[in-house]
């Protein structure tokens, strides 16, 4: 870095984002921390998203346009980011999300109050697609129990996070729908610690053409296999990611009789999540009617089909309670999210 670096690079992924660029962007811009570049990554879009991209390019010097022609995905977007970044910290931000005023600024202070900390996320807001508040996420992980808490599932919040740009991070292709959660375990094996800003400073929209609610099978089976590797390399100190068969993992999650009720069921859950009770109770009918006998459906795992017709049932239990019991409906909420994180 040179002294005419700036402070934070923001690296912002676009693909067809229109209807949330501009608020996303604008968080960007507001924010009290004014020493920043934002890098707007333009991957392929065929909606009006390039034009947004290059009207904020020319209204602020800190916008800085980057092209991907044609799209490449996601990793291959973070990648070019990582690459074109000049700041002494990199900061993630997603096109659908909202960061709050002081987020940027107090990441970077904290980090640089903390020299041991390499890489920092934060709590967030839930929204949905109208950007109504759905809840408060707390990440319970922090410096001092980060290497269990990522191994269990419990990471940082991906677009909330800070780190120092030192050319280490990078994401890889094969852990698609979960890039975030290898390169945090990459991290880890390279003895980096990873801590938890404990404050509200990121509104994460949950919207039902997100990756983590379309693709939920898939990331699953990806994300366990990308957690087995991570375990035998610190067990035997060999990187098995090359020899991932990732092409025949998704062929064999698309014929695993569990794949269509682990869908219908996060399905449900994101319904309940979003408060669109009368699709919920729809689905969450079916669902029970169709999996109730799990042995019948040829499920591989019974144990954790009757568990989620037991969660559902829950659910729709819930959904009846009067409005004096909104609390508790809240609470059930809340224990969802932290259960089956989306």
């Amino acid at each position: 870095m040179n002294s005419n670096s700036p402070k934070v690079s923001v690296i912002l992924p676009v693909y067809n984002a229109q209807e949330y660029l501009e608020e996303a962007v604008r968080s960007i811009l507001d924010q009290t921390l004014i020493d920043f570049e934002l890098l707007l990554i333009n991957d392929g879009s065929t909606d009006k998203s390039p034009e947004i991209i290059k009207r904020f390019a020319k209204i602020d010097h800190r916008v800085v346009p980057i092209d991907i022609i044609p799209n490449k995905g996601l990793v291959n977007a973070l990648n070019t980011g990582l690459e074109k970044a000049k700041g002494q910290y990199i900061a993630r931000m997603d096109a659908d999300d909202i960061s709050l005023p002081d987020r940027l600024l107090n990441q970077f202070r904290y980090l640089e109050s903390n020299r041991d900390i390499y890489l920092l996320g934060t709590w967030a807001y839930a929204i949905d697609e109208n950007g109504f508040q759905l809840r408060k996420i707390r990440v319970n992980m922090s410096r001092r129990n980060y290497h269990t808490r990522i191994v269990q599932g419990i990471a940082p919040i991906h677009p909330s996070i800070m780190f120092r740009n030192d050319g280490l991070v990078k994401y890889r292709a094969k852990a698609q729908y979960c890039e975030d959660y290898d390169m945090y375990l990459q991290l880890i094996s390279q003895g980096k610690v990873i801590d938890t800003l404990p404050e509200y400073l990121l509104k994460y929209r949950f919207i039902p053409t997100s990756v983590s609610a379309s693709k939920f099978a898939l990331q699953k089976a990806i994300k366990e296999e990308i957690k087995k590797i991570y375990e035998t390399k610190q067990i035997t100190g060999v990187d098995n990611y090359e020899n991932f068969d990732v092409e025949k993992l998704k062929k064999s999650v698309i014929a695993n009789k569990d794949t269509e009720r682990d869908t219908d069921f996060n399905n449900i859950k994101f319904l309940f999540l979003t408060n669109k009770t009368k699709e919920f109770k729809g689905k969450a009918k079916a669902f029970i009617k169709k999996y109730s006998n799990c042995a019948s459906n040829e499920v591989t795992d019974i144990k954790e089909c009757k568990k989620e017709i037991e969660a559902v049932r829950k659910l729709v239990l819930a959904s009846f309670l009067p409005l004096k019991a909104q609390n508790a409906v809240r609470e059930i909420k809340y224990q969802l999210l932290d259960k089956y994180r989306f």
